[in-house]
């Protein structure tokens, strides 16, 4: 709409009338939206394809089994949805561009496209709608507690990025104005215009700025909360399995298939220079229809072998009451989910029966979004009947070197079906890649974000370029070099990509505490500790640079190669 604003303005001129101009601008949206819908169509069931792959590979390592093989189906009714809400988004993206066409000045718009945009009202409500949103956004997410399950607090995130978004006009004039002297000491003339061009036609920036911004922000808050769920990860692996050597019959963390038997993992125990061993079964129950992951563990040695084990409770007490079957510990998200506390009861259900006891301790630990409970592995065998084991932890005596030991723990097992036989570091460093399986979506959702950033730049510039065709011509008239030209081009992208980093990583930082401190707990009860993605943030600068130098690469050299007589001709 921007760049045809002149032949809008004639149209109107010559007498079309409003509805007129409205429905042929609608009318493009939506045969543009109908075409980019199909071609999203297409590229989503390729991504399906990929990330099903993915999910029941994770699935499989982490559960152990998958119940069924789903396959990629297409569904009629979907597609419709999907092409429906594309459709229905380019309306909506359409609407307010349309909305102006059709309140345009006609005499005003006839002259330039700026003097449109120089004669439109202050900033000022839309300013204080922003800045509004944001508190709103900040007030909720301090003061009012996370709910698991409550996903509508997910949209809360909505207040923060459309708040951002009507702050966007300020923010690109602030930096504008810090980076027009700058751009004019370090690039001269070339540079001083360029700046100006971005800050003369903001409706047009603000647009590429802003998914520059979402997208940049989308990647740093994804980054961040992956960072916070590894650290807080890694820093359950340290404290609840604190073992030198972990011992398992997979290479899954919970198979169904592939167990040691009592003897073996006796054996194990019984090795000169163990100076304790935890016989590990893991099994599931429900509550209330939900499906928890239950541990069952030597719970003495289990204490032994992790002595800072617990967040909440004392260790001795939990250590003598579970070990005497008198208790259970739980994770701190089954205690968020449920509402439990210390001394609380909590009834199991087994097959042979129920199974009630208090609550003698809680850790944080992140096998399962439900819950997870720590009974003693006695007190399983009784109530499930099961004595098969999972994992043989292993505490060494002072001294001994943990890759030495491993060729002792390969002797006891000569005859086992199949074992794996980790350190402690070397397990932590599997466990986080199980994690990174289970994110790999959230990868391929920055990626597209950053296509989609990448694709509004070059769409801005090259409308930049056939807006100021004319202007061009003129420079290239009075003796304007074509590296001048393209200077002026690729600087101008350079500096509307910095100005959505910066504001990138503001939206960033916000959605990475919604994200850990929020969303997480919403969604699994999980209290994850902030880790920002500092190394991240600074290797967005120089990736950021380049890709505007890029994206503005094309434009330039194409407004650089334009016919100069035609460029400076009147219509």
């Amino acid at each position: 709409v921007i760049q045809r604003w002149k032949q809008i303005a004639i149209l109107r001129a010559i007498g079309v009338e409003v509805r007129n101009v409205v429905l042929m601008l609608l009318g493009e949206a939506l045969v543009l939206g109908v075409i980019g819908s199909i071609v999203g169509l297409g590229a989503g069931m390729l991504m399906a394809t990929f990330a099903l792959k993915l999910v029941l590979g994770a699935t499989q390592t982490v559960y152990g089994f998958v119940a069924s093989t789903p396959t990629l189906s297409f569904s009629v009714a979907g597609a419709a949805l999907t092409i429906g809400l594309g459709v229905v988004a380019s309306a909506i993206g359409a609407w307010f561009p349309t909305r102006n066409a059709a309140k345009m000045q006609t005499a005003l718009a006839l002259h330039d496209v700026e003097v449109r945009s120089a004669a439109a009202k202050g900033p000022t409500i839309q300013l204080s709608l922003g800045l509004a949103l944001i508190a709103a956004f900040w007030l909720i997410v301090l003061f009012v507690p996370a709910r698991p399950d409550s996903y509508v607090q997910m949209a809360y995130a909505a207040l923060m990025m459309l708040g951002m978004v009507l702050v966007l006009p300020m923010l690109l004039e602030v930096g504008a104005r810090i980076l027009r002297p700058v751009a004019s000491s370090v690039f001269g003339v070339e540079g001083a215009i360029a700046i100006d061009n971005v800050a003369r036609a903001p409706k047009r920036t603000v647009a590429t700025v802003a998914a520059i911004m979402l997208g940049l922000m989308f990647a740093l808050s994804t980054a961040s909360f992956i960072a916070s769920q590894k650290n807080a990860v890694n820093r359950s692996v340290d404290k609840a399995a604190a073992a030198d050597l972990l011992v398992t019959s997979s290479s899954e963390l919970h198979s169904r298939s592939f167990h040691f038997s009592t003897d073996t993992a006796d054996r194990l125990a019984a090795l000169p220079g163990v100076a304790a061993a935890d016989k590990v079964r893991i099994s599931s129950t429900t509550i209330d229809g939900r499906l928890l992951t239950i541990m069952a563990h030597e719970m003495r040695s289990y204490f032994q072998i992790s002595p800072d084990l617990l967040d909440a409770g004392d260790p001795k007490t939990a250590a003598d009451a579970t070990s005497r079957q008198e208790g259970v510990l739980i994770s701190n998200n089954m205690a968020y989910r449920w509402g439990l506390h210390l001394g609380d009861k909590l009834t199991l259900r087994s097959p042979s029966g129920e199974l009630s006891l208090p609550i003698v301790g809680m850790l944080d630990y992140y096998r399962s979004e439900n819950g997870t409970i720590f009974i003693d592995r006695s007190l399983y065998e009784q109530y499930w009947q099961d004595s098969d084991v999972d994992y043989v932890l292993l505490k060494l005596q002072p001294g001994r070197d943990e890759n030495a030991f491993k060729a002792n723990v390969e002797s006891a097992l000569v005859g086992s079906p199949r074992a794996f036989i980790y350190t402690h570091d070397e397990y932590k460093a599997w466990v986080g890649q199980i994690v990174d399986q289970f994110f790999m979506m959230m990868y391929m959702q920055m990626i597209v974000a950053v296509i989609v950033a990448v694709i509004g730049l070059i769409n801005t510039m090259m409308i930049s370029v056939a807006h100021r065709r004319r202007e061009l011509g003129v420079f290239r008239a009075i003796g304007g070099l074509r590296r001048q030209i393209i200077k002026m081009v690729v600087i101008e992208a350079t500096a509307i990509a910095a100005i959505g980093l910066v504001a990138g990583m503001i939206a960033g930082v916000m959605n990475s505490y919604f994200l850990v401190k929020n969303a997480a707990k919403v969604a699994a009860g999980f209290n994850l500790p902030l880790v920002l993605p500092y190394a991240g943030i600074l290797w967005s600068i120089p990736v950021v640079v380049i890709i505007a130098i890029l994206a503005g690469s094309w434009p330039a050299r194409s407004a650089a190669r334009m016919n100069v007589v035609e460029a400076i001709g009147y219509e």
